[in-house]
This record gives C-alpha cells, structure tokens and sequence, in this order.
C-alpha cells in the first residue's frame, strides 16, 4: 500500500510540474479550446525527400491562424478570413506557399493594405466553422470571408461518425478547457 500511494503522489506531482511547464512555454488561446490553436508558434521542419521543398516555415499569429498578426493601424485595411479543415491550413506547405497567403500576396498588388488570415483547422467540419465563426469573427473582425468546406463533413459521414463527441458536457471538452497539456497533445 505505502508503494502504491509514493507511486500516486510522484504521478500526481510528475503531472502538475508537466502542466505548469506547458502553461509556461505555451501562450494560451483566445478562443474555445476546442480549435486547437496555439498563438505564436514558430516551427520549421526540414525534409528529405526528392522534390519536396526540403524547408518548412509554420508560424502562428497572436490568434493561433497562419498569416500577418493584425496591422496596429488597420483603418484602410481589407481583412480576408479563410477558413476550412486541413485543405485551408495546409500544414504540409511552408507560410508563403499556401493557398490564403498565396490569395494575399496577388492581391496586395492591386490593393497593398490587404490581409488574409488562414482560419484553417486540421479535421475541422462545418459544425467546427461554426463555431469558429461565432468567436473569432468578431474577435478579428474581417471584411471577406472565404469558406473552403465539405471534405471533412463527407468523411465523416462516410465512416459513420458521431458530430455529438465534441459536446461541451463531454469529459473530452473539459480536459480541453482545463488541461493545456490536453490542448497541446
């Protein structure tokens, strides 16, 4: 009994130290924790393959989307939201090279106070759009919003899943709401 109660405690300690490691290193989201977003990351991947763009930029704004953070003097800015499920994240491609930044860079030739902020959430349906369009709507408040939608939904439905395991009564949405270490993993 005495080794299965030390065995408890060090779990119990090992967790809390985990946890408040990642509180420390990682900022917290401004949205429901559901959507997984991680503000102001910044990764960089390297590789190795033949003809593949051997390095990969992935960075976050202070909102947790791929794009420009917020111009601080945005009157005269044109504000573009792309949101959508991995096809619109495109975690595969470096910053510059995916879809909405690619979207950005053609139209600030004709209108150069422009931004698009890639909403993308990797596995995300339309019920997750909606979501994210009730909070980060009126949080970034764009002008434009593009929706690339539909692949997720027709998986789902193809393999039979639930929409209801997400729910905010479920053990899943609180360990998410309360654990960072849940939100990271």
């Amino acid at each position: 009994v005495p080794g299965i109660a030390l065995l408890a405690v060090s779990l119990a300690g090992s967790f809390v130290a985990f946890e408040t490691a990642v509180r420390i290193l990682t900022p917290a989201t401004v949205f429901d924790p559901r959507f997984r977003l991680h503000p102001h990351l910044s990764k960089t991947t390297h590789v190795e393959i033949a003809h593949v763009q051997a390095k990969r930029d992935f960075t976050t704004n202070m909102w947790g989307f791929r794009g420009d953070s917020l111009a601080i003097d945005s009157d005269g800015w044109i504000r573009i939201m792309a949101i959508g499920g991995s096809t619109t994240l495109c975690r595969t491609l470096s910053d510059r090279n995916t879809w909405p930044a690619r979207l950005q860079s053609r139209l600030r030739a004709v209108h150069p106070r422009l931004q698009v902020f890639n909403a993308g959430i990797d596995g995300h349906t339309t019920r997750g759009h909606v979501l994210l369009m009730n909070e980060a709507v009126p949080a970034v408040d764009p002008d434009v919003i593009l929706f690339l939608v539909g692949v997720n939904d027709l998986w789902r439905s193809l393999r039979g899943e639930s929409f209801e395991d997400f729910e905010k009564a479920s053990l899943r949405y609180w360990l998410y709401s309360h654990l960072r270490s849940a939100q990271v993993a």
